[in-house]
């Protein structure tokens, strides 16, 4: 780092020519005058060093551990109440931070906002960072001044494999804050669809009202998309069905997280009429099982088609409308698959 900025190619103290302007009333032009100045002092790169807090920002580790054995306060923080490793988790460095928590540093402390490194790697999507500072034994309910904690920041930022993950170590999907904002509200209000099936499915109250009087409803009021899964979600539970489309929709979801595509069995109506019995009875039987499972074969068929062209139009984000149709379809479907294969089930 240099104690100046230079724009020129020149070497320090060498004089430029000025350019032609009107003299002074000394008789000596402006220009000339400001030149006869002697330059400012100029110091080598090596004259300086880099303080713990910019090389935690940008992950340096060699200057990070040259510190650290000259026995700088790993745990230091500056005017903000930031400690180094506050700003490496917020950059999602990874190594570095892992450094810090090495060599001691707290891993719960706040900043000046109550803010602590979980916090701010949520609101970042900084989902390696979250999963180490977790594993490391981070507070998931621990709250900043304003009583948020991180799973609020997760929400409020769209952050959704963040989300997952604070919530598989029992972070609470309706905890408020100051204004009554839940993790689920915020979702609502960032109109994030993932983030919000997310909470749904670990709990999350989209009935909830904060301080304000307003629901998940009226936070999404703006965003169609949230309006309908937040309808669903409340019919299917004001009607007491414990599993219906939405719970359809997160098994849907969470299936494609795992193994990265939709996989439909396939069904083999080969042979189903020789195997039953011969009588005029069960023949009809025979007939309508047969004609059950052709329907199912073809619903199945039609279910591979629909998941195919999600996954096409999944690669753009500007086509969540239409992914949310065509897995609506699947869905539709697969409930009218699960009617009609109801009526031959049998002991």
């Amino acid at each position: 780092m240099s104690a100046r900025v230079r724009f020129s190619g020149e070497p320090p103290n060498q004089m430029r020519a000025a350019p032609a302007m009107a003299e002074s009333s000394g008789g000596q032009s402006l220009a000339s005058a400001l030149f006869s100045r002697p330059m400012p002092k100029t110091y080598p790169e090596v004259a300086y060093s880099m303080d713990i807090f910019t090389a935690a920002s940008i992950g340096d580790n060699d200057v990070i551990k040259s510190q650290i054995l000259r026995g700088i306060d790993i745990n230091a923080r500056n005017v903000s109440g930031w400690t180094a490793l506050h700003y490496a988790a917020y950059l999602g460095h990874e190594a570095t931070v892992s450094l810090f928590l090495d060599n001691s540093a707290q891993i719960d402390t706040c900043n000046a906002r109550g803010q602590t490194a979980l916090m701010l790697a949520s609101a970042c999507g900084n989902l390696s960072t979250v999963n180490l500072l977790l594993k490391r034994g981070a507070s998931v309910d621990r709250v900043d001044i304003s009583n948020r904690q991180a799973l609020h920041y997760a929400g409020a930022c769209s952050q959704n494999t963040v989300t997952d993950a604070l919530l598989a170590m029992g972070a609470d999907p309706n905890s408020r804050d100051q204004d009554g904002m839940t993790p689920t509200l915020e979702a609502c209000s960032a109109a994030h669809e993932l983030t919000l099936l997310a909470l749904l499915g670990k709990g999350g109250d989209v009935m909830a009202k904060n301080s304000k009087g307003d629901d998940g409803a009226a936070l999404a009021s703006e965003c169609p998309s949230i309006v309908q899964i937040i309808r669903q979600h409340q019919d299917f539970d004001d009607m007491g069905i414990a599993y219906g489309p939405k719970k359809k929709m997160l098994k849907v979801i969470q299936k494609y997280k795992e193994v990265g595509a939709i996989v439909v069995e396939q069904f083999d109506v080969r042979g189903t009429a020789s195997a039953m019995p011969t009588d005029e009875i069960q023949q009809t039987a025979v007939r309508e099982m047969t004609s059950t499972l052709r329907f199912v074969k073809e619903g199945n068929e039609n279910i591979k088609q629909y998941a195919l062209e999600a996954l096409e139009k999944l690669a753009n984000s500007s086509n969540a409308p239409q992914l949310r149709s065509l897995l609506t379809n699947i869905i539709d479907l697969t409930e009218q698959i699960a009617a009609r294969t109801t009526r031959h089930a049998y002991k």
